[in-house]
């Protein structure tokens, strides 16, 4: 078959590209939106780092000083040998491990430093950054009060500090601070033991440290002040980026893109949503309303939205039990709710999100570092890739009645089951953007703070009779849908007087619509692109999807007076596609069945 067989001679008469336009509209189109709204960008963000190398080999890229060389296969917080012991050598000066990251640090930036310590025989421990000769940031801990480490230095602004207890003993220490000028050659970083004695300003501890030892163990330095050891290194610093999930203001379109392997992602069109309602209050808090044996630690980690707002879901030290947290919202009876988060491995790959209260009782277990749902979903399931290990998960399921309802999340480590053996008070999930709305799929996060909220509808049209009242004709549309009803409007084609919601021309997901008589081409799958192409003239109406047979009928009454364009809904605004949209032709004449499928499957 040749080319010129297969495709139309004649050039559409109107061509909307939504996925290669630059993200922008053509000037010919309406569209409003009345209140912000969120989508996955194709810009990117640093989602995490660490400037440090070696960061768990203590013997490689650190020198130490006042101390023999370091003593390996400790027991570390997550439970592999990968810890350290320092123990101090005679003198005036402390056990230390050091490392130069000059020049990956900039001047009047901040950043933060995260290092694992346990006690050994030394009363404290402390971390250190110096940029200059007296110019230094540091954090002190007192084993005997480990919650309430000390922060100060010389010089730089910003210092302070937090230490979170792991279990058998060990403690994450992190200190941020803003650097002032950093000299040529200087970007030290100290580990060491104390005391009690603070750092002078050359960031290191000064005293007779003779038999004094510490556990040290996983040590990070990052602009994007993660408070959580996330950026494990070897040879090579660590650098991660991940697409943004943006807000746009209102009346603005929202052009999104895959979180995949491209380097700006793959253009998935003019994302078009119905409204909906995040009915759970505090969107960015994974605290819940209550649970059981999981610590919350709270803006620990860099989210898709580019700021320091996820949260650690961690363990606590209870063995063989369930650790989870419970979020509830006011349900209506008999009504589909759909709950989704944020999610990424922290130690821990697996999570089951239940529906519990007022639900029938169902767990869903997701593999959050291959990004799966594992085994066969008791209920409607979906995981979905947003960059940097980070994976969206949802569940959907119908409510008894109207009364408190809710939905648990469990951190475990099993595929299949949601109790965990060790609890080691170490290994997390990270968890942002909890969202519960009345639907059967997921939309765009909508931010709450204290209250639900709502985004409104988004609205899309083209008003040109010239363009679009051409009697007979032919379209192709290329077209996704995050829940593939067959009530979905793709587009539709609307008289000017005596509009009805099949009159005209108009696509669902399952229909074409000529004038109300209709071809029935079955059902689509969800979250998937599909192209239809379909063609109409007196007497005649065919289309084909994603290159499939055509059907066909021959009772068409050709439309007149077609002057409006609505793009992912109907006429009246209802039935929205509730996905994206990436094209759509409009041609002045019909279309052979050859070009139909030519142009539904190319």
């Amino acid at each position: 078959m040749s080319y010129s067989n297969s495709f139309p001679q004649q050039r559409p008469s109107l061509n909307l590209d939504f996925a290669n336009g630059g993200d922008q509209l053509d000037s010919r189109i309406s569209y409003s939106r009345s209140s912000t709204g969120t989508y996955l960008s194709n810009e990117k963000s640093l989602n995490s780092e660490n400037l440090l190398l070696q960061s768990q080999d203590f013997d490689t890229s650190w020198t130490a000083a006042h101390m023999s060389a370091p003593t390996g296969s400790q027991t570390a917080p997550d439970g592999t040998s990968t810890a350290w012991l320092l123990s101090a050598a005679s003198g005036t000066g402390a056990a230390t491990i050091y490392q130069n990251a000059s020049p990956k640090v900039s001047s009047n930036t901040s950043y933060t430093l995260v290092a694992h310590v346990k006690a050994g025989t030394a009363s404290h421990a402390y971390i250190s950054f110096r940029g200059a000769p007296a110019e230094s940031a540091y954090a002190l801990i007192d084993f005997a009060s480990p919650l309430s480490p000390t922060s100060g230095g010389a010089v730089m602004t910003g210092m302070s500090s937090s230490s979170v207890a792991l279990g058998n003993s060990w403690y994450r220490l992190t200190l941020t601070f803003t650097t002032a000028t950093i000299s040529s050659g200087y970007s030290f970083i100290y580990v060491g033991t104390s005391d009690g004695t603070l750092p002078v300003s050359g960031g290191y501890v000064n005293y007779d440290s003779t038999g004094d030892t510490i556990y040290a163990w996983g040590a990070q330095l990052s602009s994007v002040n993660s408070l959580v050891y996330d950026s494990p290194t070897t040879t090579q610093i660590s650098r991660e980026y991940s697409p943004l999930l943006k807000t746009a203001a209102a009346d603005a379109p929202r052009f999104e893109y895959a979180a995949d392997s491209q380097s700006v992602g793959t253009a998935l069109g003019l994302l078009v949503e119905s409204q909906a309602s995040n009915l759970y209050p505090n969107s960015s808090d994974m605290t819940g309303n209550s649970g059981s044996l999981t610590n919350v630690d709270l803006n620990v980690a860099v989210g898709p939205t580019g700021d320091l707002t996820a949260d650690a879901l961690r363990l606590d030290a209870t063995d063989a039990n369930e650790h989870y947290r419970q979020y509830n919202f006011t349900s209506a009876a008999s009504t589909a709710y759909t709950f989704s988060a944020y999610v990424k491995a922290a130690g821990l790959n697996y999570i089951a999100v239940r529906s519990t209260t007022n639900f029938s009782s169902a767990y869903t277990f997701f593999n959050v570092s291959s990004g799966t749902v594992e085994g066969s979903a008791p209920i409607p399931s979906t995981i979905e890739s947003v960059g940097n290990g980070w994976f969206r998960c949802s569940v959907t399921a119908t409510s008894v009645s109207a009364t408190t309802s809710s939905f648990r999340i469990y951190v475990t480590d099993s595929p299949v089951s949601s109790t965990v053996a060790i609890g080691d008070s170490y290994r997390a999930v990270l968890g942002a953007g909890i969202q519960i709305e009345a639907s059967s799929a997921s939309s765009s996060l909508i931010s709450t703070s204290g209250s639900t909220a709502s985004r409104a509808a988004d609205s899309c049209s083209l008003v040109s009779a010239p363009l679009l009242d051409n009697g007979s004709g032919g379209l192709t549309v290329e077209y996704d849908m995050r829940d593939a009803s067959d009530t979905a409007y793709v587009l539709q084609l609307e008289r000017s007087v005596g509009a009805t919601n099949g009159g005209g021309v108009a696509v669902t997901n399952r229909y074409l619509f000529v004038e109300n008589t209709y071809e029935d081409l079955g059902l689509t799958t969800s979250n998937v692109f599909h192209k239809f192409a379909a063609s109409w003239e007196s007497g005649s109406q065919k289309a084909s999807r994603d290159g499939g047979a055509i059907v066909q009928d021959t009772a068409t009454v050709v439309p007149a007076d077609v002057n409006t364009l609505h793009i992912g809904t109907r006429q009246d605004g209802q039935e929205p596609i509730n996905g994206h949209i990436r094209n759509i032709a409009i041609y002045s004449e019909p279309l052979s069945s050859t070009n139909l499928t030519t142009l539904s499957s190319s």
